[in-house]
């Protein structure tokens, strides 16, 4: 037997970080205050299904203790054995059809029970019914019989109707706290005999995201190549430590991209789930979040982005350097100087208000003859006619003259400057609808006339190209 089935409680004593619901359901029972209509909902792995066995035994119980099955009488070992008819269990994602309904309960439901007091129906996942099977349950769970007894389960209540919502008694079940989940695996260690360390096991609650079912069954999986340590817990789950987060951290705030990439590597030669890595360094940042609210808006919005892109992109860490580039070049470059972000720097990214934006691309980039950075504000000539322009400045000021929307968003998040040759500005751009608009004859001039109010004396117009984002984001790395 697993230890998820093991483990899993049997009575409401045995529940725990669901107080609320657990105190009233057995109230209710104690009192045979119990409602025809129950509807359980909260994120996976949070007890619904296991809460819901209970209260099926609970108002079924011939010895009832204080709202508790007993779990010892007739009826409570035929339900637990799954050999009572009168306690049926039903997977909506596998009966979704009015069919199902009809055959599953609806004729069954005119006969009253054979051994139990109440028919109990759990339906799991609920919300994956067909709109025509909620219609043919709504009908009867309406005006059930006395001895006809629904609890049903789902993840998604916004996709049950609210006709069936408003005929429950509804209860939000809350992810449990990683202290408990730790704990509760500690608690399974001592008495399977698994040599542990505790770290670990707090790695493995980060990880299953508030599921205590996710909690032990990665517990299970770790615990078959040995002792549940930090190094086995990175290995099978692709998971680091906290200290490994806040390095990470670290070396972004330094804006060490060097590091970065150095860090990503070894990430993915040790197997590292980007996913994972992404997904606890955001719980990791929502712990921290206080210490630094400004950057951290800023850093978790960014990297935040990256968790769509991760499940899509075929190069995860190629999405996960990429995000991080830019991170450091919106305000990487006073870490570097000060290792710290000064309130006016920070101004320009709080409260989640970011001109530019995670996606701009970009815009330090080089003209045909540069040699070195461009860090002048103003344009001026230098030997051998070379021209330095700090095309960051530029960019900014054509963004705050541009009125129309279309464009001014494809500046933003899709244009970069390529290079500046014998006056011609070269730019690239990473989308081929967005290229499609702005490359149009009108759209060019509109940008070229405003371009040339912020280049210098020699520039001439502008030329447009297409790249994939692919390539573009290859050549900038």
């Amino acid at each position: 037997m697993s230890l998820y089935l093991k483990y899993r409680p049997i009575s409401f004593d045995d529940v725990v970080e669901q107080d609320h619901i657990r105190d009233i359901l057995k109230s209710q029972v104690k009192n045979s205050e119990c409602s025809n209509n129950y509807l359980f909902f909260g994120s996976r792995g949070t007890g619904k299904t296991s809460i819901a066995r209970i209260l099926g035994k609970a108002v079924n119980c011939l010895e009832s203790s204080d709202g508790n099955p007993c779990g010892k009488c007739d009826n409570c070992q035929t339900i637990a054995e799954g050999k009572n008819l009168d306690f049926v269990e039903i997977d909506a994602a596998s009966h979704t059809q009015v069919d199902n309904i009809r055959e599953e309960i609806l004729e069954k439901a005119l006969y009253t029970p054979t051994k139990l007091s109440k028919k109990v129906y759990i339906i799991d996942e609920v919300h994956m019914l067909s709109k025509a099977a909620f219609n043919a349950l709504l009908k009867i769970m309406e005006e059930p019989p006395s001895y006809l007894f629904f609890i049903l389960a789902t993840t998604e209540i916004n996709k049950v109707p609210d006709t069936i919502v408003s005929r429950s008694q509804v209860f939000n079940f809350k992810r449990l706290s990683v202290e408990y989940i730790a704990q509760r695996l500690e608690y399974i260690c001592d008495n399977e005999s698994i040599n542990y360390q505790k770290q670990a096991l707090k790695s493995i609650a980060n990880m299953s995201d508030g599921a205590m079912r996710d909690a032990i069954k990665y517990l299970e999986q770790v615990a078959s190549l040995g002792d549940v340590i930090e190094e086995n817990v990175s290995v099978f789950l692709g998971v680091l430590d906290e200290s490994r987060l806040e390095e990470f951290i670290k070396i972004v705030r330094k804006g060490d991209f060097d590091k970065v990439i150095e860090f990503i590597d070894n990430l993915k030669n040790s197997g590292i789930d980007m996913y994972n890595f992404v997904n606890q360094l955001l719980q990791h940042v929502d712990k921290k979040f206080m210490e630094d609210p400004k950057f951290y808006s800023y850093f978790s919005e960014a990297v935040g982005e990256t968790m769509t892109a991760l499940k899509t992109y075929p190069v995860s860490d190629l999405v996960l350097k990429t995000k991080v580039y830019r991170i450091i070049n919106e305000l990487g470059f006073s870490a570097q100087k000060k290792e710290s972000i000064s309130e006016d720097e920070s101004n320009n990214f709080s409260d989640g208000n970011i001109d530019s934006g995670p996606d701009k691309p970009n815009l330090n980039v080089e003209g045909k003859e540069k040699e070195s950075s461009f860090d002048t504000k103003n344009s001026e000539k230098v030997e051998d006619s070379k021209i330095e322009i700090d095309f960051q400045d530029v960019f900014g000021k054509v963004l705050e003259n541009v009125d129309k929307t279309a464009i001014k968003t494809i500046l933003k998040r899709y244009m970069d400057v390529k290079s500046y040759e014998s006056g011609v500005l070269n730019l690239v751009v990473i989308n081929k609808m967005q290229y499609n608009i702005v490359s149009k004859v009108e759209n060019k001039q509109y940008l070229e006339k405003i371009f040339a109010k912020f280049m210098d004396d020699g520039f001439s117009g502008i030329r447009i190209h297409y790249q994939s984002k692919e390539d573009y984001l290859n050549e900038k790395l």
